[in-house]
């Protein structure tokens, strides 16, 4: 009986043995992780810059080269037709070129031919400044170069181009054939007040008091042949005694620096290349005091 209950006893499964109190509570302090969440699918978008730095909307960039109508330029104050004063504040001198004087024969009519030329504005191209503080320089107007079209007409003449080519040589070779356009023309005051002077008549000469001689100098004007002409002139006054303006009686242009009769100025080198400006031109219908000389 009782092999047999030990029998029973063998044969019998062992039960689970229970978790001790210890291992108890390790189970009950050691975390449980959590589930790590599925992400939820969303759709992809352009990430936007940080709210601290917003993306700058592009501006256009200014142009440095400005429109047609700031670039122009326009008389502001008339000197001759050879200068002026712009509307930039400059005062141009038109590059070897010579206009008459205002005072003087041709001076009104290269004047205003000048400034109809440069009516609708005008750019300026400066490549010197002159003794005076002038800006010499090209005029380019709506019709061409200012100095290129004044020598075409015969309204400026060539007495510098020779001295001031080097300055400008593509300028001055436009200008050389300019120039000869004109003369070969008898264009402009090349016809009239640059024109060699004609011989008197064998009356005019009697009542004068004087025979008359072809004059060498094409470019001196008034009594030319009467006398020698004063080599520092260019209307032909006799070469001595010295006159003063009121005998003389009319402008007077200087050839050079040299200013014998002081007519420039109370100087015997010249201010500004003109003598007696306050008179009126010389004209050959009036007769001056110096004739009777």
């Amino acid at each position: 009986m009782l092999s047999l209950g030990v029998l029973l006893v063998g044969c019998t499964s062992t039960p689970a043995e229970e978790p001790s109190e210890d291992a108890a509570a390790l189970e009950d302090t050691t975390p449980t992780p959590e589930p790590t969440p599925t992400p939820t699918p969303t759709a992809s978008r352009t990430p936007t810059p940080p709210t601290s730095a917003p993306a700058a909307t592009p501006t256009a960039v200014p142009t440095t080269v400005p429109s047609e109508g700031s670039a122009l330029l326009h008389v502001v104050e008339e000197k001759d037709g050879d200068s002026f004063v712009a509307s930039d504040g400059v005062e141009y001198r038109v590059g070897m070129v010579n206009a008459p004087e205002r005072s003087t024969c041709g001076g009104t009519e290269a004047s205003e031919r000048a400034y109809e030329l440069m009516a609708q504005g005008f750019t300026a191209e400066a490549y010197d400044t002159d003794d005076y503080g002038r800006s010499v320089a090209r005029i380019h107007t709506s019709t061409g170069d200012l100095g290129v079209l004044m020598a075409r007409e015969g309204l400026v003449d060539d007495r510098y181009l020779d001295q001031f080519r080097h300055q400008h040589p593509s300028y001055a070779s436009e200008l050389d054939t300019a120039f000869a356009e004109a003369r070969a023309t008898d264009a402009g005051l090349w016809q009239t007040c640059w024109a060699p002077a004609a011989e008197e008549s064998d009356a005019a000469a009697q009542d004068r008091g004087g025979a008359v001689e072809p004059t060498t100098d094409s470019r001196h004007a008034g009594r030319t042949g009467q006398w020698p002409c004063h080599p520092a002139y260019r209307e032909c006054l006799p070469d001595g005694p010295d006159l003063d303006c009121a005998e003389v009686g009319h402008t007077v242009e200087l050839l050079g620096n040299a200013d014998p009769f002081r007519l420039d100025g109370n100087s015997i080198t010249a201010t500004d290349g003109w003598g007696c400006d306050t008179y009126p031109a010389w004209s050959p219908t009036e007769s001056y005091p110096y004739y009777d000389g």
